[in-house]
């Protein structure tokens, strides 16, 4: 759970570049190495909106929907045909994480939050990537592709809809 949190920490990140992103959506590949060199690579969709809602929609190599609305995370995961709803003490705030970020060169920018850095990557107001290293010392790379800022986005992408039959777990 604890990488969940890091992985929407430094989504977060995003929005403290520019007061003009008000909402994010993009295709996304995230890329997690160990320290023996082995790669795992997901693919999928990200919706978010200020302040405080995100939807991560993996498709590959399983499907698993993330849900965050303010302190509230709903993951839901239909092969395993369970959802988990944490609320976390800490509120995941889109706009805190990079008041003391230190810009690096032109594109990159080094945040950090909890004693965790990112390095984040920009491009004419555009994310583009995020890295950091995980609690168990993996290196994770997010690249965005086709991304699109200011739609209009349904609040209905933020909703988590959990099937009667599937196992809840709450932490």
């Amino acid at each position: 759970m604890k990488t969940i949190f890091l992985l929407l920490a430094a989504f977060s990140a995003l929005f403290g570049f520019t007061d003009s992103i008000r909402s994010f959506s993009a295709d996304f590949t995230q890329q997690i190495v160990d320290d023996t060199n082995k790669t795992i690579t997901y693919e999928g969709h990200v919706d978010a909106t200020r302040p405080d809602k995100a939807h991560w929609h993996y498709f590959k190599p399983v499907e698993k929907s993330v849900f965050v609305i303010g302190h509230k995370v709903t993951i839901i995961e239909p092969e395993l045909e369970q959802a988990i709803v944490k609320t976390f003490r800490d509120e995941i705030d889109l706009f805190k994480i990079l008041a003391n970020a230190v810009k690096l060169d032109d594109e990159t920018y080094l945040a950090t939050h909890k004693s965790q850095q990112f390095t984040i990557k920009i491009r004419d107001d555009i994310p583009l990537a995020i890295s950091y290293n995980d609690p168990f010392e993996n290196s994770v790379q997010i690249r965005f592709s086709k991304q699109k800022i200011n739609r209009n986005l349904d609040d209905t992408l933020f909703t988590p809809e959990i099937p009667p039959f599937y196992d809840l777990l709450r932490e």
